[in-house]
């Protein structure tokens, strides 16, 4: 007899409330190589997530003859129902590179890209638009915690059409120090 044809003694937990939601014995071939990994299972039609298992290998549980699952179950929403943090974004996403970080760079959370922006004055009339179209957004979809819809900015593509060093920005910014800026 293989460890594959073993029955399992599987304990559900309701991650939410901690409760146990049953035992049961499933044949260890009906179960994941690991938990390791994100996983869903369905349990009586439903589907649920699993968030922790113990022990979370094949090898593990088969040995023991025990696993310990704790899930959630996965909600379905409407997406019609999801409200935009935020009235506006930026389209397009921050280049990346290769290069190792080392821990002392600026981290922006990912909605806070270009919500604010140094712009050159020469850019007046593109910025106005936006500014239009975004306080449309924001004065005409706004709920209590969010907006139902977003406005999608695209332009200016390049905020700041001309060179202009660092120690000239801090200069114009009154910096008092622009080695960190």
């Amino acid at each position: 007899m293989t460890s594959f044809s073993l029955n399992i003694e599987v304990t559900f937990i309701d991650a939410l409330t901690d409760e146990s939601l049953g035992v049961t014995q499933i044949p260890a071939n009906n179960l994941p190589d690991s938990f390791e990994r994100d996983t869903i299972i369905n349990l009586s039609g439903a589907d649920w997530n699993v968030l922790n298992a113990r022990p979370k290998t094949r090898t593990q549980y088969t040995k023991s003859k025990t696993l310990i699952l704790w899930i959630r179950q996965i909600e379905l929403v409407n997406p019609q129902d999801i409200l935009y943090s935020l009235p506006s974004i930026c389209d397009p996403i921050p280049e990346v590179n290769d290069r190792d970080v080392s821990g002392d760079e600026l981290t922006i959370a990912e909605d806070d890209w270009r919500q604010f922006e140094l712009v050159s004055t020469k850019l007046d009339d593109k910025v106005d638009r936006e500014i239009s179209k975004i306080r449309f957004i924001h004065d005409n979809t706004k709920e209590r915690i969010g907006w139902r819809e977003i406005h999608i900015r695209k332009k200016p593509e390049i905020p700041i059409a001309s060179n202009i060093s660092l120690a000239h920005l801090a200069s114009l910014l009154k910096a008092v120090s622009y080695t960190h800026l």
